[in-house]
């Protein structure tokens, strides 16, 4: 971990290690895309099209979410202006998020696509440069967890020193490899062919979502947060729910399924919330209180992989 450095300037704009890899993302999520629209029978140029959607939506939106939940502080901790200028940082994962959605919804419409088809390909792509993204928070003070105490783990990749010689969890690394595993979850998923249009999609924000709530649990930095209430965790949680209700209403199990259904998604929330509250307040061990988040997390993951897979099984009859 390192303080930023500027590393060149280019027609008046200074350029940062973190910037320059997003964008490196950027082009190799483009180039996939284009790969992507390809092997599905369309012209490569679709792909490009929609980055040009997807790059200033998401951007746009990504902003918005970070203004939306710091606006308290803009006037009294931030330069004036900071609201528009882009290049003193500043975004949202979750506002990014809602941006790429939008792009998708949009492209599909003037385009004449299937909005679920071109979220599907946009998949792969969209966790390919959050990957990269996470990776370049090593560039940053950010993507970083509590102290590691123990001597015998001062070492990649259980800790990383950072500008003050202290070595702290490189929570980056983590997410970078979680975001590479769903990226290779989506493309297998897209390769098989055997998800119904927008469940690829819909998985990869299912996976996203359960991930985000441990992984952002992790983070001691300047995480974007309502008082204690970490946004992502927050977000996560919503992603999750939203895509296991999309299927329990396509599948429509019976009633006391359903309600069967819902009443353990919210037991597993409210194990987290336990968690994160018995954190700073219990003295039972974290490596106890983080195992029974991730169950809960695989609970909630497998109750919503069962329910994709009876939906499939029953379009199929």
């Amino acid at each position: 971990m390192t303080e930023p450095a500027q590393i060149f300037t280019l027609f008046g704009v200074d350029g940062y290690p973190f910037g320059l890899c997003v964008a490196i993302a950027v082009l190799l999520a483009t180039g996939l895309l284009c790969l992507l629209w390809k092997n599905r029978g369309h012209s490569p140029a679709m792909g490009l099209r929609f980055t040009l959607y997807a790059i200033p939506l998401t951007l746009l939106f990504a902003r918005l979410g970070y203004v939306a939940v710091r606006l308290r502080f803009l006037a009294v901790d931030y330069v004036p202006g900071f609201w528009y200028r882009l290049p003193l940082g500043g975004y949202s994962l979750a506002g990014g998020f809602v941006g790429l959605m939008l792009a998708g919804w949009l492209f599909a419409r003037i385009s004449g696509q299937c909005t679920a088809k071109v979220l599907d390909l946009a998949a792969p792509a969209a966790l390919l440069v959050l990957a990269c993204i996470r990776l370049a928070e090593a560039f940053t003070l950010d993507g970083v967890g509590l102290y590691v105490e123990n001597e015998a783990l001062w070492h990649f990749p259980f800790a990383v020193a950072n500008p003050y010689g202290e070595y702290v969890l490189p929570v980056f690394f983590y997410e970078a490899v979680v975001a590479v595993l769903l990226c290779l979850v989506a493309l297998r998923s897209l390769r098989s062919g055997r998800l119904q249009t927008g469940d690829v999609a819909r998985t990869a924000t299912l996976l996203l979502g359960l991930t985000q709530i441990l992984l952002e649990s992790l983070r001691a930095d300047d995480y974007l947060r309502f008082g204690f209430v970490r946004v992502n965790q927050l977000w996560g949680a919503l992603l999750a729910g939203y895509v296991l209700a999309v299927w329990l209403r396509r599948f429509q199990p019976t009633r006391a399924r359903r309600g069967i259904t819902v009443a353990v998604y919210l037991l597993c929330i409210g194990v987290m919330i336990a968690v994160e509250f018995g954190r700073d307040k219990s003295t039972i061990p974290n490596e106890i209180l983080y195992a029974a988040m991730a169950l809960a997390l695989l609970v909630i993951g497998i109750i919503s992989v069962a329910l994709r897979s009876a939906r499939a099984r029953g379009s199929q009859v």
